[in-house]
């Protein structure tokens, strides 16, 4: 729906998008075909098994003629990508953010074609190159959980015993979470003493800076990831009930509204309306003010799926436009709260339910 408010001077647009959220139940760690393996099964038993799916596609005798059999240019060309936007999406992380739909609609692009075996154990071969081996010395002061640690700390009485014990349980802890070796690897201890910190209680009485530079020392590495971080409360109650939308149409064009903030109906299949006045010419002003002070950058689009579950930004030929976004002492002003609970108001949608303002230019 595009709302547009007009005031003496000024127009100004808001867009209002709704999300879908989808709950995923696979690990993206490693995929097989029939999506059966996940990071519980372990990395090796994962490759082999993603292996022998690609291999058994290609080798496997059902019992047909010979005809049928010797014919694999009919199964390769069978292995095609159902959408012309596979490869844009493979190229983003797409394939192992969202294996149940990509490994079956966009089978090529995800290279999991049975001429693709090959190029799929090369792949796996370089992963498997990047893991390190490394040294009892260098165990001994968790260089695999990042910067050398420590052993003592006499300003917080911690011992070597001590710290070694953490360190021990630390790596355990890390290698029975699961994790994605993505995520691993950029769960790293950032300063020397994070280990004798965290034998000192610091992961506890200074979470902040703790969980920011000593995640593995805290055991706190799976919190890195987005799922985990803003994780969706499963008895939340969602913003709208089915017909959500269409009733917040027809709350729209209803009394008082209607009369409150003048509306044209420009059509009701699909429905696009325009709402006047919703905006003062005042509170235009002020979030042009407060756009300008939280400054102004081109708009982005999504790019490349990262490690902890978030989205890089790209900048897109075909968004020419800069926006800023309303957080912090812009989303606290006063004026700002006016306008946002009017919105919550016309779109039967709390403030909790939505992003922060978007002001665009």
């Amino acid at each position: 729906m595009l709302a547009k408010m007009q005031f003496k001077n000024a127009s100004l647009f808001f867009l209002l998008g709704l999300a879908i959220g989808v709950s995923r139940n696979w690990s993206p760690v490693c995929l097989a075909a029939d999506g059966s393996c996940n990071a519980n099964d372990g990395s090796e038993t994962c490759e082999n098994q993603l292996l022998a799916s690609a291999a058994d596609s290609n080798n496997h005798d059902d019992g047909g003629d010979d005809e049928t059999l010797n014919n694999t240019d009919t199964d390769e060309s069978d292995c095609q990508d159902q959408h012309p936007k596979c490869l844009d999406w493979a190229a983003i992380g797409e394939c192992e953010a969202n294996p149940v739909y990509m490994l079956r609609n966009c089978a090529r692009s995800c290279i999991q074609c049975p001429d693709q075996a090959e190029e799929l154990a090369e792949m796996i071969e370089a992963k498997k190159r990047k893991i390190r081996v490394w040294t009892n010395s260098e165990l001994e002061i968790a260089e695999d959980l990042g910067v050398e640690q420590l052993l003592e700390n006499e300003n917080f009485k911690v011992s070597l015993d001590q710290t070694a014990v953490r360190i021990a349980a630390a790596r355990e802890h890390l290698q029975n979470a699961g994790l994605d070796f993505d995520l691993m690897d950029i769960c790293k201890n950032k300063h020397e003493h994070c280990t004798t910190w965290a034998v000192a209680g610091e992961c506890q009485k200074n979470g902040r800076y703790m969980l920011d530079n000593c995640r593995p020392a805290c055991m706190e590495c799976h919190m890195l990831h987005i799922d985990n971080r803003c994780a969706v409360d499963p008895n939340e109650k969602p913003a709208w009930k089915p017909d959500g939308l269409n009733a917040m149409f027809e709350h729209l064009i209803s009394e008082p509204i209607a009369s409150k903030y003048p509306v044209t109906i420009l059509s009701r299949d699909p429905w696009v309306i325009t709402l006047d006045d919703v905006v003062s010419e005042e509170e235009a002003e002020k979030l042009v003010q407060l756009g300008a002070v939280k400054g102004y950058e081109r708009s982005q689009d999504v790019g490349k799926r990262n490690a902890d579950g978030t989205y890089g930004a790209i900048v897109s030929t075909g968004r020419t436009s800069s926006n800023a976004w309303c957080t912090d002492e812009c989303y606290n002003d006063p004026v700002l709260t006016q306008v946002t609970n009017r919105l919550s108001e016309l779109t039967m949608i709390d403030d909790k339910n939505s992003e922060f303002l978007q002001l665009l230019r």
